[in-house]
Formats: structure tokens, C-alpha cells, sequence
């Protein structure tokens, strides 16, 4: 099946979003749909063009490669979505997608492993000269929803915490 438009615009909340996954998986499956749950699927997604998450944490464009397989009542996802540029919101700050990607390779449940990395260059006002220092700040996130890395660096190294990134007039 190629997808030829989609776009997910609902407000997000990270936070929310992960625990809701967690519990949603370990949930196990108490009842089947009567008639149709136990359905094999095997349906190839594709699509490259007009594929956007646009709402309140990004504006990204996607390209997709996915398996659904498992039954109806118990669906699989197998393979792959590149994030090849976009936006990403993150404390106030916009940063640009240099590169990302979302996997799905687990054969028994779907559970994401996402890879995204992104740039942002903030002002900050430098209390020795009357201009503002300029930072060139790195986003760098892993992992699956359960359990994730956000990395964040700055070049030149902040002497701050880099979480202040966000309030520069603080």
C-alpha cells in the first residue's frame, strides 16, 4: 500500500505519551474481537512524499517503510521511518533535524527504537562584553519510550547548565 498524504497534527505530550505506552503494552490482551481478531495481516506501507507529524513538539516530514503484520487483534510493526530534516520543539527552542530514524524490529511486540539528532544556535548574553555569546547547541535522543537518552551538548561548553538554554534572559 503506498501512502500517498498523511499528517499527524494532535497535541502531544511527551511525558503522557510514554507512560500511557508502557502500561498499553503490558497489558495483556483479555479478549479477541469475535469474527475477525484473529486475521493474519501482512500489509507493506510505503510512502515518501506528503508524510508529516506537524503539531506542538515538531514539523517533520517522514518517509516509511513498514510490515504490518500479526493478526487484528495483535498487530506487528516491522521496519522503518527516516526523519531526513524538520523541526523539533524543545524548551523553547527550535531546533533543525539533521537526522533521525524510527525502528521497529521486534518480531513479538511493537516497541520503537528511535535515533534523532538535531541543531539549534542560541544567544546568551555574555555579562563581560555587551554582546551576546552565540552556542551551537546538539540534541541527540535514543532509545524506545520505556527507556531513553536525551543528550544535550553546546559548542563552546555552556558554563551554565545547558538546561537554562531556554530562559537566556535568567
Amino acid at each position: 500500500m503506498v501512502v500517498k498524504r498523511a499528517i499527524y497534527d494532535k497535541r502531544a505530550d511527551l511525558k503522557s505519551m510514554a507512560v500511557e505506552w508502557v502500561q498499553k503494552t503490558e497489558e495483556t490482551f483479555r479478549e479477541e474481537t469475535p469474527l475477525f481478531g484473529a486475521t493474519k495481516m501482512n500489509i507493506h506501507l510505503y510512502g515518501q512524499e506528503n508524510i508529516w507529524v506537524d503539531n506542538n513538539i515538531a514539523k517533520i516530514p517522514l518517509e516509511i517503510d513498514l510490515f504490518l503484520k500479526g493478526s487484528i487483534d495483535r498487530p506487528l510493526l516491522i521496519g522503518r521511518i527516516m526523519v531526513p530534516r524538520g523541526l523539533i520543539y524543545f524548551r523553547n527552542n527550535e531546533f533543525k533535524v539533521t537526522s533521525g530514524s524510527v525502528e521497529f524490529l521486534d518480531p513479538q511486540k511493537i516497541d520503537p527504537r528511535f535515533d534523532l539528532k538535531a541543531r539549534t544556535v542560541v544567544k546568551m548574553p555574555d555579562s563581560k562584553v555587551s554582546l551576546d555569546k552565540e552556542y551551537t547547541i546538539d540534541l541527540g535522543l535514543t532509545g524506545n519510550l520505556s527507556r531513553f537518552t536525551l543528550a544535550l551538548s553546546s559548542s563552546p561548553p555552556f558554563r551554565r547548565p545547558i538546561s537554562s538554554l531556554s530562559s537566556p534572559s535568567e
